[in-house]
C-alpha cells in the first residue's frame, strides 16, 4: 500500500511545528501549509488523503478553504481544527465543507492521532468505492459490447436462416422434413406443385395420414433401419420417381429424416 499524505494547514507556525512533533512517528507523510492558498498549491501537486485545517485564518477561512477542497478533491477527507468552537462555525463548516470531523484547540494528542487514523480508513473506503464504481462501469461497457455482438450475431443468423428457408422453399425438387416420431416438420412448395395428390402434406401431419403405404414403408425403414439412407423407385401420378430418404443424426441421437422426390427418366 502506498504511503498516505496528511496536509496540515494553519497560519500559526507554532501550531504546525507542534503537529509535526506530535505526528512525526506516524506511518504517513506529513506536509504543512501556512494558509489556504498555500494549502491549495500543495493539493495541486500532491495526492493528499486527509486535510487538517485551522478555521480562522487571514485571507481565507478554513470553511472557505475546505469548500474548495471538497469541490476539487472530493475524496480527500476534511477535518477542522479550531480554537473557536461556537455552534455557528461548526454548522457552517459542516454545511459548506462536508467536514468529517471537528476538533478543538487546545487538542488532545491521542484524539488527533485516532482521528487521523479514522480519516485514513474513510479515505481508503472512498477509494475502494471509486475503484468498484469504475470496475462496474467497465463491466457494463463490456457487457453492452457483448450484447451488441450477440444482437448482431442473432440478426445475421436470423437473416441466414430466413435466406436458407427461402432457398429451400424455392428448390424445384419436392423436399419433406420428417421428425423421428414420423411427423412432418417441413415441406417446400415443390411438393404440391409437382404432385397435386400430396397437397395434404401440412406441418404437424403424421405421415400415415398423408403418404402412400410405399412412402410410409420407405420412411419407416429409413428411421428404424441401420442404413443412413434409403432410395426406392415408385410411381406417383403416373410418373416414375425415386424416393430418397436420408437420416438426420445429432451424434448418436436420431433427429428424423429428409425425404426428397426425383423424377426418373429411364
Amino acid at each position: 500500500m502506498n504511503q498516505k499524505t496528511i496536509l496540515c494547514v494553519d497560519d500559526e507556525i507554532n501550531v504546525l511545528r507542534s503537529l509535526k512533533r506530535l505526528l512525526r512517528n506516524e506511518d504517513y507523510q506529513l506536509i504543512t501549509a501556512n494558509g489556504g492558498e498555500e494549502g491549495l498549491a500543495v493539493l495541486a501537486e500532491e495526492e493528499v488523503s486527509v486535510v487538517l485545517s485551522d478555521q480562522r485564518m487571514p485571507g481565507m477561512t478554513g470553511t472557505e478553504f475546505l469548500s474548495i477542497v471538497k469541490e476539487k478533491y472530493p475524496e480527500c477527507v476534511r477535518v477542522v481544527l479550531s480554537g473557536y468552537a461556537d455552534a455557528a462555525t461548526i454548522l457552517d463548516s459542516i454545511n459548506k465543507g462536508a467536514i468529517y470531523r471537528f476538533l478543538t484547540k487546545p487538542w488532545n494528542d491521542e484524539e488527533i492521532r485516532v482521528t487521523i487514523r479514522q480519516c485514513l480508513s474513510q479515505y481508503e473506503l472512498l477509494q475502494e468505492n471509486r475503484n468498484l464504481t469504475e470496475e462496474i462501469k467497465l463491466q457494463n461497457v463490456e457487457l453492452n459490447r457483448l450484447n451488441q455482438q450477440l444482437e448482431d450475431l442473432v440478426g445475421k443468423s436470423t437473416q441466414s436462416l430466413h435466406f436458407s428457408q427461402e432457398v429451400l422453399a424455392k428448390i424445384p425438387i419436392p423436399v419433406v422434413g420428417i421428425s423421428a416420431e414420423s411427423i412432418v416438420v417441413l415441406a417446400n412448395e415443390a411438393v404440391d406443385k409437382m404432385y397435386p395428390t400430396l397437397r395434404e402434406v401440412h406441418l404437424g401431419s403424421d405421415i400415415k395420414d398423408i403418404f402412400s403405404s410405399e412412402i410410409i414403408e420407405t420412411v419407416t425403414n429409413c428411421l428404424s433401419g441401420s442404413k443412413q439412407s434409403e432410395t426406392v423407385p415408385l410411381t406417383i401420378e403416373n410418373k416414375q420417381i425415386r424416393i430418397h430418404c436420408k437420416k438426420l443424426m445429432d451424434g448418436d441421437h436420431l433427429r428424423g429424416c429428409v425425404l426428397s422426390m426425383e423424377e426418373s427418366y429411364g
